[in-house]
């Protein structure tokens, strides 16, 4: 049986229950009860591997990336200048800054008259450079990504001159131009590809949206689960070794319902987002599962009804029951015929051990009219036949369903891969029920899970 369809099963479950004995019903006019629902908080580091940053530079840019092939044009300068990226572009992070060393070969053809009718001369060289660029990564309250690249100087491999003879021309000024011009085209176009492609506004602002959408969780029992998101935080951007830290975490209040689709709410706006200094990996989640005392008392009728009780040589039994709460208890109504016909009211705390796994009600009892109406009409039940039955009874263990539903989502958080987007990694420690609460017209199940995760991008998506 599914874990969530056991729980409430198990709940329902615990309403078992002559001459006309029927007690007034205790008032219920008094069980509303505000239950402040925990929040869940999931931080997940994104790891960005520097090599796939790197990767899409190096497709973008490569080859030739300058060429001046005559001597006149842009203007007259007697130089014939190409510029070649020679080798892979490096990349490094630190922190919110990535570092570009580009390796650059350039050709320089020169001519030379050393006088009006001297022959006119032409040599060539090559020689590398080594240039340096920096980007400075944001992500903004609006979730767009503002990159900010600009130059960062340039290593001289050999000597930029053309040699005529004794003479030597230096193109150093020539080529510095050149090479700047390039720059500032190529810091333009990271920075058009970063902020364009890697706008992230429309990617949350989706996942925000579905998020407020029911899920169904399981057909069987009709669960459905619903996330209200509440917020998005950002940790600053760290980096280690060859990885971007990206920290996201996001707040929310996960709840489930049994009984059908929820009705659906006008969902909330993407608020802004918030910054941060925590970072971790931990995620804690609470989730409330809620059933209607309604419900609990269908699917119990629909459990113990005709449920026969033996006292000596008479026998009573379960015709209907019904569920109700006040406080922090829950009362059950169990209507009864055979040897004694009526109704009685039960009440209890509802339990959940999460060490044994096992649901129970505590200190199952009659109310004290039931009790003295009991006495007066029906002594024989009054022995405690109906509440001690009860109580043997109304012990369920969900260590089965815990165990499976551990093992399953631990299963998952070793590595789970989402196409060839991203990699899921995690461990979880800890995944109980916490307590089940009377509210003011349900139970209350109140689950907890906590461990830690990590997502590893595997590919850019553009």
């Amino acid at each position: 049986m599914k874990t969530q369809h056991c729980l409430f099963i198990i709940i329902c479950l615990l309403m078992y229950s002559c001459k006309k004995i029927s007690p007034d019903a205790p008032d219920f006019s008094q069980n509303s009860k505000k239950v402040e629902k925990e929040r869940s908080f999931i931080s997940i580091p994104i790891e960005l591997p520097v090599k796939l940053i790197e990767d899409k530079i190096n497709e973008n840019f490569k080859g030739l990336v300058y060429d001046d092939d005559s001597y006149t044009k842009p203007t007259a300068d007697d130089i014939k200048i190409k510029v070649w990226i020679k080798e892979r572009i490096q990349l490094r992070a630190t922190n919110e800054i990535i570092q570009y060393t580009i390796p650059l070969k350039i050709w320089g053809q020169g001519r030379w008259k050393a006088c009006d009718f001297c022959p006119e001369l032409e040599k060539q060289t090559a020689f590398d450079v080594d240039v340096y660029l920096k980007t400075e990564i944001k992500v903004l309250k609006n979730y767009k990504i503002n990159s900010t690249t600009l130059s960062d100087g340039f290593t001289w491999k050999s000597t930029p001159k053309i040699s005529f003879g004794p003479f030597n021309i230096s193109i150093a000024g020539i080529v510095e131009k050149a090479i700047s011009e390039q720059l500032s085209f190529i810091t333009k176009e990271i920075d058009y590809n970063i902020n364009r492609q890697a706008d992230l506004s429309n990617q949350i602002n989706d996942i925000w949206m579905l998020t407020q959408e029911p899920y169904l969780i399981d057909e069987e029992s009709n669960t459905w689960m619903n996330i209200e998101p509440l917020a998005f935080y950002l940790s600053p951007i760290t980096s280690v070794r060859d990885k971007i830290l990206i920290n996201i975490n996001f707040e929310s209040i996960i709840d489930t319902q049994y009984g059908g689709r929820p009705k659906p709410k006008t969902p909330k706006k993407l608020p802004e987002l918030q910054y941060t200094e925590r970072k971790s990996e931990d995620f804690t989640v609470n989730i409330t599962s809620s059933l209607s005392f309604y419900d609990a008392g269908v699917l119990a009728g629909m459990s113990v009804k005709g449920m026969e009780l033996n006292y000596k040589n008479k026998k009573i039994f379960i015709k209907d029951i019904e569920i109700f709460g006040k406080g922090d208890l829950a009362y059950i109504r169990v209507a009864f015929e055979g040897n004694a016909k009526g109704q009685i009211y039960l009440f209890g705390k509802p339990k959940f051990d999460s060490q044994t796994n096992i649901f129970y009600f505590e200190n199952l009892d009659y109310d004290i009219k039931s009790r003295n109406l009991l006495i007066k009409t029906a002594n024989w039940l009054a022995n405690d036949l109906i509440r001690k039955k009860l109580s043997e009874q109304l012990r369920f263990s969900f260590e089965e369903e815990i165990v499976a539903m551990r093992k399953g989502i631990s299963e998952m958080l070793k590595e789970y891969k989402h196409e060839d987007l991203f990699i899921l990694r995690g461990n979880l420690k800890a995944f109980q029920v916490n307590d089940i609460i009377v509210a003011e017209d349900r139970f209350d199940i109140l689950l907890y899970a906590d461990g830690n995760a990590k997502v590893e991008l595997t590919n850019l998506g553009f």
